[in-house]
């Protein structure tokens, strides 16, 4: 694993040994308020309470997780909440914790903010809280719009390479 930055943040917990081919040793930080999820985790996780958040709706799905809104219930506000199944192997188990030190670690106006890692208390679910970003997604509007005119291509590249940049040099 390589270097994230001198400063991780104060909820996510680096491994102590240096070993990263170990999934028990993903020290992410537990929350003790939530119950177990029940039933199927492939279905629609709604309603259900993974540590302190209440899942209100899915937003997505990815190749490995699935993204929800979710109501912090410590902080009042939503969230979205990337949850990684209870059958994900070990080594998705390790990227995805490389995944939340990374994030967690860059501050930029174009990257979106880690709230919290963890583990739900019965250990069967890994999720990474992160702010909600409403508005229309980039590849939504690319669907809707078969073309832009450079000015709009221009003014929506040029944050996205800043936040890269910045991602890169940190």
């Amino acid at each position: 694993m390589g270097a994230v930055g001198p400063k991780l943040p104060a909820n996510l917990s680096p491994d102590t040994n240096g070993d990263s081919t170990s999934a028990q040793r993903l020290s992410f930080q537990k929350d003790q308020t939530g119950r177990k999820l029940e039933g199927n985790f492939q279905a629609d996780l709604t309603d259900q309470q993974i540590g302190r958040y209440l899942i209100q709706r899915r937003l997505g799905s990815g190749g490995v997780a699935t993204v929800y809104q979710a109501y912090d219930q410590v902080l009042g506000q939503s969230v979205a909440l990337k949850v990684l199944p209870p059958t994900a192997d070990e080594k998705t188990l390790i990227r995805f914790r490389r995944e939340a030190m990374t994030s967690g670690a860059l501050r930029h106006p174009h990257i979106v903010r880690t709230i919290q890692v963890g583990v739900a208390p019965h250990g069967d679910v890994a999720y990474i809280a992160m702010a909600l970003i409403e508005g229309e997604s980039l590849s939504s509007l690319l669907n809707r719009r078969v073309r832009l005119h450079a000015e709009e291509s221009c003014s929506l590249l040029e944050p996205i390479a800043a936040a890269l940049a910045h991602a890169h040099q940190n």
